[in-house]
């Protein structure tokens, strides 16, 4: 699998899950190491788009609320994981922590769910969540 890391999470957590993870046969790559800091949302999601398959790890929650953003990712089929609060305030030993922890979790709901779905993780929960397309309660 690809995996994809946006510009608010580390390039120090895409080194990290690269270490343990690619062994296994997956693919880590940063925003940084293909796009420019402040390329707009839209432009790389509809560029990986483009190559399928990726799986978008995120904690820029400006993709689900923002028209544009949130167009694009839906229209790019492309699953995406973000990282819920506290992730912006926590150091970033707390986030390798945190990703590093929830990583068997996203590999495993990526393994079972068809391109195109979002989820949110929780610090509080040890599931991901549903975000789209939204569930019937």
């Amino acid at each position: 699998m690809r995996f994809f890391l946006d510009g608010c999470v580390s390039h120090l957590h895409a080194k990290a899950l690269r270490l343990y993870y690619e062994s296994e046969g997956h693919q880590f790559c940063h925003l940084l190491d293909r796009f420019a800091a402040d390329t707009p949302d839209p432009d790389w999601i509809a560029e990986l788009a483009t190559e399928g398959a990726w799986i978008i790890i995120s904690s820029d929650g400006r993709i689900t609320t923002n028209p544009a953003n949130k167009k694009a990712w839906h229209e790019s089929k492309l699953t995406a994981f973000f990282l819920g609060e506290p992730w912006p305030n926590m150091s970033r030993a707390k986030q390798a922590e945190a990703i590093l922890g929830w990583f068997p979790s996203i590999l495993e709901q990526a393994k079972r769910t068809p391109h195109g779905h979002g989820f949110h993780l929780a610090r509080s929960s040890k599931k991901p969540r549903q975000i789209f397309p939204e569930t019937k309660r």
